[in-house]
């Protein structure tokens, strides 16, 4: 992320003066994209945030087979998994001092009640590098049995033996309860996308000048290694200072942050089959598999738009918008 200078490309009323703009040598539009240091110092021109996460998995399985007849075995077992939440080793760590998941729950029973919330988010430094808490409480219950069953039935006689045979079927059926290794799903996705807390960015449109300012131009291109910064009207941070309750670019942030009520995923995981030997080298087999997701990451706007409900006629403010749209 360094600083950035880029001419308008987009379409409306402004494109002729944006062209005149570039002919005659002036910016008609330019920004800048700003690192902080994990002191809060503004880095130079041209650094990068070098960020470092890490994250310890543990696991310990247990397992033991049953035959409890020639023709029946069972198989169960169990398996104790745990990770620390994934951090920053370098200290490049913040998170919201205020839990998400219970602002956006307020935010969802204001809305219902017909009364935004709307509370500022302050941020602070977080993390084993900075000597706080991480994202989320590492997850120590995670316990997960194991079932299997196979059975071949061995009928002698009658209708149970004309339908299945004599060691002619086998039923097969197993369960399994899977915990998900979430931490480096979070590290790859914290890596490219989130700088929340150490980055800012401010852009400026040649529009924005006044006719009294170079007539409504933006500043003269004075070559490839002008100073960004020094540009007008620019918003340019020297320094942060933790915990962040209200910062300057507020209005232009789209930030993301970790619930700190995250939990573990799981999984259920389950199977049936039946196969059955036909005779003269033919055989069937049917199978079921199935799977279902608990507690699964999921990324949702925390502050969209409240969808008010109005108390006395109980219309919330989505359904009265659609037939204007």
């Amino acid at each position: 992320n360094d600083d950035a200078i880029f001419p308008n490309v987009g379409g409306g009323s402004d494109d002729l003066r944006d062209a005149l703009a570039s002919v005659i040598g002036r910016y008609s539009q330019y920004g800048a994209n700003l690192n902080y240091n994990k002191d809060g110092s503004l880095l130079s021109s041209g650094s990068a945030i070098n960020r470092d996460f890490k994250t310890q998995e543990y696991d310990l399985y247990g397992q033991d087979i049953w035959r409890i007849r020639p023709s029946l075995t069972v198989t169960y077992g169990v398996r104790w998994s745990t990770s620390t939440p994934v951090y920053e080793t370098n200290g490049f760590q913040v998170k919201p001092v205020q839990s998400l998941g219970s602002y956006f729950d307020r935010r969802v029973a204001g809305a219902k009640a017909g009364k935004p919330v709307n509370d500022l988010i302050s941020i602070d430094l977080a993390g084993k590098a900075n000597n706080k808490g991480g994202f989320y409480e590492q997850d120590w219950n995670n316990f997960a049995p194991s079932v299997a069953v196979a059975w071949s039935p061995n009928f002698k006689n009658g209708m149970l033996k004309k339908v299945f045979g004599e060691n002619k079927s086998t039923f097969r059926g197993g369960f399994r309860m899977v915990y998900d290794r979430l931490g480096g799903a979070l590290a790859v996705s914290f890596d490219g996308q989130a700088i929340l807390g150490f980055g800012s960015s401010s852009q400026i449109s040649a529009n924005t000048f006044t006719v009294s300012e170079a007539a409504g131009f933006g500043p003269l291109f004075t070559g490839l290694n002008q100073n960004v910064r020094g540009l007008p009207k620019l918003t340019i941070g020297s320094s942060l200072k933790f915990p962040l309750r209200q910062p300057a670019d507020e209005d232009q942030r789209i930030e993301s942050g970790l619930d700190d009520s995250l939990v573990t995923p799981h999984s259920y995981a389950f199977n049936f089959s039946y196969g059955r030997e036909l005779g003269k080298g033919f055989s069937f087999e049917a199978n079921y598999v199935g799977r279902l997701g608990r507690n699964l990451l999921v990324s949702r706007d925390t502050m969209h738009l409240n969808n008010l409900v109005d108390p006395k006629s109980g219309v919330d403010f989505y359904s009265a918008m659609r037939p204007l749209i």
